[in-house]
């Protein structure tokens, strides 16, 4: 897959993903649950953000459960348009959510957080590679919101991309302004 434009990456790993049964898809949500939970980083957040996954990402609502189980403060994180900027909403349990324009679940009444006060973020991604270069799906929410990613203040939150085996790719042709993962799990 090398010399491909990120426009064909980006669907040639999407037919992958929504290709998968839901049995594939919730086995791979399962045995990434484990895998996050299991980090060091996410035993020691108090603050994280975690998406509702979306268009066959791998599910995260196990990881949520377990994050509020365990008393962290889970934010979600909401669409800005049209700045192409995040900010993330506290998430409580048996909140209800209400659907953005994308169709993705928001948390609109949450409170706010600032996002150097994000201990570990967790980003749903369309393609990867080993580098932990990723593409997402097209609108930059994350890249813009952490372009800044490499101040002092912003050095401790970590980006965790998520994202199922065959959305891995050899190689992704990168941005000055594509905002690298610091780590990529996939089941």
């Amino acid at each position: 897959m090398k010399n491909s434009t990120q426009a064909t990456l980006r669907k040639q790993a999407k037919a992958r993903r929504l290709a998968l049964s839901p049995l594939q898809q919730q086995l791979a949500a399962k045995r990434l649950c484990q895998k996050v939970v299991a980090l060091p980083e996410f035993k020691r957040a108090k603050n994280l953000s975690i998406y509702h996954a979306m268009f066959g990402e791998i599910q995260t609502d196990e990881i949520i459960a377990v994050a509020l189980n365990r008393n962290k403060r889970v934010f979600l994180p909401v669409i800005l348009p049209p700045s192409r900027l995040l900010r993330f909403h506290s998430l409580k349990k048996f909140q209800k959510l209400k659907r953005n324009h994308f169709g993705i679940p928001e948390s609109f009444h949450g409170k706010n957080i600032a996002i150097q006060n994000l201990s570990l973020v967790l980003m749903p991604l369309v393609a990867f590679d080993k580098k932990g270069n990723r593409i997402g799906m097209g609108g930059g929410f994350y890249d813009f919101t952490f372009q800044h990613l490499n101040e002092k203040r912003f050095r401790k939150t970590l980006l965790i991309g998520l994202a199922h085996r065959c959305q891995e790719v050899d190689n992704i042709e990168t941005q000055s302004w594509d905002v690298k993962a610091n780590r990529i799990l996939s089941a």
